[in-house]
């Protein structure tokens, strides 16, 4: 998310680092990214 605020502020200034946050929000939700959802995924033990 920090990286989304980067972009978001290189890109379209102070508009872009509030616009960043949803945006990057959505992408990662379409896009089905596991590893930046936060969420845990359970592993098989043994």
């Amino acid at each position: 998310m920090f990286f989304a605020l980067l972009v978001g502020a290189r890109v379209a200034g102070l508009v872009g680092v509030f616009l960043s946050l949803p945006i990057a929000g959505v992408a990662i939700g379409i896009l089905d990214i596991d590893e930046m959802r936060g969420e845990k995924t359970e592993q098989p033990s043994g």
